[in-house]
């Protein structure tokens, strides 16, 4: 529900694409909420704000599940010194194909 929640935060401030990093350990995990039916229930909640013009990608810090079993776009944060040039390259990789042009 977190995510969604910032999602339409964000749609009241602007209709514009967005691109939106959440960092977490990949779990989702409340009082009585977790296993199979939390992590379906937060990839459903990713697809719902990506389709409202969202770019969502984890920042994976040593997942204790497979990113991709709940997010389309991730980056793994096993070694910090890693994260800069990754998120970097998304960055460069998503104002390239949503500007048409070259960034380097």
């Amino acid at each position: 529900e977190a995510i969604s929640a910032i999602c339409k935060r964000i749609r009241q401030q602007t209709k514009e694409r967005c691109l939106l990093f959440i960092i977490s350990d990949g779990y989702p995990n409340a009082i009585d909420y977790d296993g199979s039916s939390a992590i379906e229930d937060t990839r459903k909640e990713v697809d719902k704000c990506e389709q409202m013009g969202f770019e969502i990608v984890q920042i994976a810090i040593e997942p204790s599940i497979k990113p991709e079993r709940m997010f389309k776009k991730y980056v793994l944060l096993e070694d910090l010194l890693k994260l800069a040039p990754d998120l970097n390259h998304i960055i460069k990789r998503k104002l390239n194909k949503s500007l048409n042009v070259t960034v380097q």
